[in-house]
This record gives C-alpha cells, structure tokens and sequence, in this order.
C-alpha cells in the first residue's frame, strides 16, 4: 500500500526509506531472514494498516511516522469501498 502511493515520481530509494520507517514505527518485519518476505501471518493487512493509520490525521501520519513532508494541501486519508 505505501509502496503505491509513495513510488510516484520519486526515485524507489525514498520509498524504501517510507516503508522502513513504517515498520520500525510499528515493529513489523520488514524482511524475512536471508531477504525472502516474511510469511503471510507476520505481514500487515490492508485492514491492519488502515486501522493503524485512519484514525490519525495526514499531516500527524506523515511528519511522525512516515517522516516525510506535505504539501500545502493534504487530503485526508479514506477508505475505500467497493462497489
């Protein structure tokens, strides 16, 4: 998920740098052991990521755990239903 949305136009470096800071924030693993990606029941779902970062304000979500900065005009993050 933080991949998608921060991979836009910015070199693939600075993603690796969100995605890093997410999961120390968080303590989730990152990589398994020798670099393969850990099982699937130690990976975040989209409903525990959204759960974690819903409730929180963009701006709060950005500058305190993902460490980046904003633009002027930030929308606040929503969920999405199918229709």
């Amino acid at each position: 998920m933080i991949d998608s949305v921060f991979s836009i136009g910015v070199r693939y470096e600075g993603v690796r740098n969100v995605i890093d800071r997410y999961c120390r924030r968080f303590e989730l693993p990152k990589q398994a052991p020798k670099g393969t990606v850990p099982p699937r029941e130690q990976q975040e779902s989209i409903t525990g990521f959204l759960v974690r970062v819903l409730p929180m304000e963009a701006d709060r979500l950005a500058t305190e755990v993902l460490l980046v900065s904003l633009p002027t005009v930030v929308a606040q993050p929503t969920a999405c239903t199918a229709r």
